[in-house]
């Protein structure tokens, strides 16, 4: 069985279902054949979608990630942990700030609400330098009102960078630290005991919590070019991500900030290796997302549709709307450590 393939731009390859051939095993048989050219395609590209095939049920998606593309689901929250527990602890450890997924088994988590917001650009578990090569993405259920995801890619945006921009940026890593809500009791530091957090403890008896650093900029381990990775939410940079949006995309009305970035008390500072802080003004941190948000890639969901996802290569983000019967899922596959690719 071929599909037929339509570039929908520079850095989205599609794969259209034969009219004769829509169901999963075919789809299933098509991966197991072509797994290895479609994983080049994957690393050429950035993002395979998979369109016209009746997948309906999220254990059909997690098989085809799992079994027939060969990939590792793995996430940085709860490793190998049911999917009951896995909701409870990310509920628990981010206190409710505006994180509403819940899993719905250990690895496939239903994404978030759609809300009058425009995510910043990120590439998932940017928080840590361990985080996942790749994302899966399958829509369930679209919705009859706008229903996208935003994507770009980060290869470009750094070859489209001005060359004083990429000498400030090369060998800067991301220091990334959060402000505790309240006072952190034994069952907190039982969980966040195998992260890499080093604790501060505040006057007011709130703890501040700070990151192992993350290399800004990498190179990606198949094309060899250099990438940022950026994180978007963080309070100190919403407004520019929020500012950026309203301009890059003035069709969509006013919109409100991000209100998970909003809540949390999280901070994005850029650092050398050496732990010397860079000056990040509010001028380049406007211009970074107003970047970061050109020429997008806004991506309207089809029922059934699967998508593969270079994580360290696209950054993806989630588009404003009206949520509907929405359903999109996500599975997070295979570990990547940026330290080991960081461009110094």
């Amino acid at each position: 069985m071929q599909l037929n393939t339509i570039l929908l731009n520079d850095y989205c390859k599609i794969y259209v279902a034969d009219p004769e051939y829509t169901d999963v095993d075919a789809l299933a048989a098509y991966v197991r054949v072509h797994r290895t050219e479609l994983m080049q395609a994957l690393h050429q590209y950035g993002i395979l979608l998979f369109r016209g095939f009746k997948l309906q049920r999220h254990y059909e998606f997690h098989e085809l990630i799992e079994h027939h593309f060969q990939l590792e689901p793995w996430h940085t929250f709860t490793p190998k942990k049911s999917g009951w527990f896995a909701s409870f602890i990310r509920k628990y450890s981010e206190n409710r700030t505006g994180d509403d997924r819940p899993y719905l088994n250990c690895n496939t988590v239903q994404l978030g609400s759609v809300e009058n917001s425009i995510q910043g650009p990120h590439v998932e578990g940017g928080l840590h330098s361990t985080r996942s090569r790749y994302i899966a993405l399958f829509c369930q259920e679209p919705t009859n009102h706008v229903f996208e995801t935003g994507f770009n890619n980060l290869e470009k945006i750094w070859a489209h960078f001005p060359v004083s921009v990429q000498q400030k940026y090369l060998g800067a890593w991301n220091h990334v630290s959060y402000i505790s809500t309240r006072k952190l009791n034994l069952f907190d530091r039982l969980l966040l005991n195998k992260r890499p957090f080093r604790f501060n403890k505040q006057p007011n008896k709130k703890t501040k919590l700070t990151l192992k650093r993350s290399p800004f900029v990498v190179i990606h381990p198949n094309t060899q070019k250099p990438m940022i990775q950026p994180w978007a939410f963080a309070n100190n940079t919403n407004s520019f991500a929020h500012q950026a949006a309203q301009k890059s995309f003035k069709k969509r009305g006013k919109l409100q900030p991000d209100p998970m970035a909003n809540c949390m008390q999280l901070s994005w500072e850029l650092f050398t290796h050496g732990g010397e802080k860079i000056e990040w003004t509010d001028q380049e941190k406007q211009h970074f997302f107003e970047t970061l948000y050109h020429d997008a890639l806004l991506l309207q969901w089809q029922k059934g549709d699967v998508a593969l996802i270079d994580n360290i290569k696209i950054a993806h983000w989630r588009m404003n709307g009206k949520q509907g019967q929405r359903k999109l899922m996500q599975i997070q596959a295979n570990v990547f450590n940026a330290d080991r690719h960081a461009a110094l």
